[in-house]
């Protein structure tokens, strides 16, 4: 150190202005460099911030659209009772607190006992729904633009208006889903269900990257519909970023102060080089400065050791929380990469039925871990009190999203595995889509884990007979590079699954990740590598349930009609129509073929071949078994339905319910005193 000091001095005023220069020199690059990076940090965050944005907006129309066609099946299958038609409105609004109204507006006189109006609506008013029937000369509907956009469409899923002030609704913007009402194939009136923009100023007041930022929705006009805070982004100290939603008509803006981006960096670097211009009269400014970097060294030394030990303790949480004990139909590995990541995988085993989950944090270090394992252990928990991998999902969503101020998420597949029946269900909460029996699983993802607790997520299933293989992984198997810096992609990781498809799972899971690293060669690994192979080798049977004459029954039917529907891709409307059958049929048993008081069974068989596409269309049987008394309902004379209720005979429009939702209803009453009711139903791809 003396030495270094001496030479200092001995280099005179010249050396130490080169040397105060050229420090100079380096910070202003080094201040340019951060105000770069700040710029293009901030620009990555807003334009992802206004992505999801984007997808909440397009979830909750998408939502409405479903809830429109659970609407059209309600009243087409209710059209000769029009006084029901309020209760049905209203249920919809009960069911989907982002809607504000819900109307069926007919055509003049369709009604002629109604008039030349008839319009049943129910409306949200506060905690309230408001439910009646509208229409006359100060409310005419017929002229009313969602009701002629209505009459004019021909798309099938209906037609959204533009954002618009509903004077009837307290001056709130409205966007309208106009749908036409089809009878005999002619129109006859317009469904209508009013979506208030105002209910997404939650939304937008959680999207913010930095403190003072303002999100906005606007129309196509530029008007602001919703906004966070009202906040003026015309001085230009704002980065904005924007994107068009097509099927709302409107755009996301989000605007973050380049004060809060750049915070106090400027004026810290003012600071810096004001000292520097005082140094240079110094003469042990290079004396000061060593040791100070010196320090720095020693500082950032322990700070690494202290970085090193976290990261050691993260691993070893990591490694410690995945379980090993894999059942013979399930083998999965993680390979962490330097930086502890996030990638997590579990699984839970009851009889035969295996739940599995595998997922992949936002972020990298201990944070990340730390939410993983609170995924894996809420995981566990769920799965243990839910059957439904749309509940154990929506269950883990509702508590990561309750404490995350970080904002966090995870994007994770969880999915319920029933050997005996051969049935696969699943969820996708914005993950990687599987390989299933060597090709991509088709999936249509909602959004990850951990942002909105109230959020719906939608089941779906596949098949899964004996001889079937499902492979999950995470992007840091399908996106490693080689040495060239090529992906390896989903098409390249499909083709490399399928030449182990008949192996064991250990064997396939080992040689599918050694092929992977064989790919990436000698190129750094930069995300954790996780990987999960499940396969079913046990004989089918044929889904079956045995219940007692007991009301409660019901609901074990129901469920495992449902999840099989699911695997056969019947779609959420044909699945509501065969559970609506199946339950008013099993109910006439329930309550009428044993003596009251006397405890009888009840078989429920299940079988179903799934649609193929192109033309050939797939089946679903249920076959009903009793030992009551004897009944034949395809001998009773079928309910006049155009009959008013006064006119119309006691009893018999369950059955006529059930025989008009299925294509086949067949009953038999066999030697041994059985009845055996089968009731099909055909499904188109």
């Amino acid at each position: 150190m003396k030495r270094l000091i001496d030479k200092a001095r001995s280099g005179g005023i010249p050396a130490l202005l080169f040397a105060t220069m050229l420090i100079i020199l380096i910070l202003g690059v080094q201040f340019y460099m951060s105000v770069r990076h700040d710029e293009k940090d901030a620009q990555k965050l807003v334009n992802r911030e206004v992505k999801i944005v984007e997808q909440y907006i397009k979830t909750k129309l998408r939502d409405a659209e479903f809830s429109m066609d659970d609407m059209q099946d309600d009243v087409l299958e209710r059209l000769s009772q029009p006084d029901e038609f309020p209760q049905i409105t209203e249920r919809i609004l009960r069911e989907n607190s982002f809607l504000k109204a819900a109307a069926i507006a007919f055509v003049p006189y369709f009604y002629p006992e109604k008039g030349y109006w008839f319009e049943p609506r129910s409306t949200r008013r506060g905690n309230d729904i408001i439910s009646g029937v509208i229409g006359g000369r100060y409310h005419d509907y017929t002229q009313m633009k969602w009701y002629l956009a209505g009459m004019e469409t021909e798309e099938k899923n209906g037609v959204w208006s533009s954002p618009y002030v509903d004077r009837s609704q307290e001056n709130a913007y409205i966007m309208s889903l106009s749908l036409p009402l089809y009878h005999q194939k002619k129109k006859v009136g317009v469904l209508c269900l009013d979506v208030e923009l105002a209910g997404l100023k939650k939304l937008l007041r959680k999207i913010e990257p930095y403190p003072g930022s303002e999100c906005r929705l606007l129309d196509k006009d530029g008007t602001v519909l919703v906004s966070s805070d009202s906040i003026d982004i015309s001085n230009g100290d704002f980065f904005v970023d924007s994107k068009y939603i097509s099927i709302s008509d409107m755009t996301v803006l989000l605007a973050c102060p380049k004060k809060a981006v750049y915070g106090d960096s400027t004026k810290l670097n003012l600071v810096i080089f004001g000292l520097l211009f005082l140094g240079m009269l110094l003469l042990g400014y290079i004396v000061q400065h060593t040791v100070r970097t010196i320090l720095h060294l020693h500082e950032a030394r322990q700070q690494q050791q202290i970085m090193d030990q976290e990261m050691r303790i993260a691993h070893d949480i990591q490694m410690d929380i995945l379980r090993s004990d894999f059942p013979q139909e399930l083998c999965a590995t993680l390979l962490p990469m330097k930086e502890v990541g996030g990638d997590l995988y579990d699984f839970y085993q009851q009889d035969h039925i295996l739940y599995f989950i595998i997922g992949d944090v936002s972020g990298k270090g201990v944070p990340a871990t730390m939410m993983m394992a609170a995924t894996v252990n809420l995981f566990r928990m769920a799965a243990s009190h839910f059957s439904t991998p749309a509940e154990i999902m929506g269950e883990i969503n509702r508590i990561l999203s309750a404490r995350n101020p970080s904002m966090m998420f995870v994007t994770a597949f969880v999915g319920k595995m029933d050997t005996q029946h051969g049935l696969l269900t699943y969820c996708n909460a914005g993950h990687n889509p599987p390989i299933l029996n060597m090709n991509l699983l088709a999936t249509d993802p909602d959004i990850p884990l951990g942002y909105q607790a109230d959020y719906d997520y939608h089941q779906y299933g596949a098949m899964f007979p004996e001889g079937s293989r499902i492979v999950l992984y995470t992007d840091g198997i399908s996106e490693s590079r080689n040495e060239d810096h090529q992906l390896m992609g989903t098409q390249r990781l499909l083709s490399i699954v399928n030449s182990h498809y008949t192996e064991p799972v250990g064997e396939m899971t080992a040689h599918i990740v050694n092929d992977t690293r064989r790919y990436a060669g000698r190129s750094e690994q930069v995300d954790d590598m996780t990987l999960m192979c499940i396969a079913n080798d046990s004989p089918q049977q044929v889904p079956a349930l045995s219940i007692t004459n007991e009301i409660e029954e019901l609901q074990r039917v129901k469920s495992l009609l449902r999840e099989y529907c699911d695997c056969l891709g019947c779609g959420r409307k044909l699945t509501r129509k065969i559970l609506l059958a199946v339950e008013e049929a099993v109910a006439n048993i329930i309550n009428y073929a044993y003596p009251r008081g006397v405890l009888g069974q009840i078989s429920i068989d299940i079988q179903g071949t799934p649609a193929s596409g192109g033309d050939q269309k797939g089946d679903l049987t249920i076959s009903i078994t009793d030992s009551g008394d004897s009944f034949d309902p395809t001998a009773r004379q079928q309910v006049d339905v155009e009959q008013t209720i006064g006119e119309r005979q006691v009893g018999g429009l369950g059955i006529y319910l059930y025989q008009q939702l299925m294509d086949s209803v067949v009953y038999e009453r066999t030697d041994d005193g059985r009845n055996i009711l089968i009731m099909t139903k055909e499904i188109n791809s």
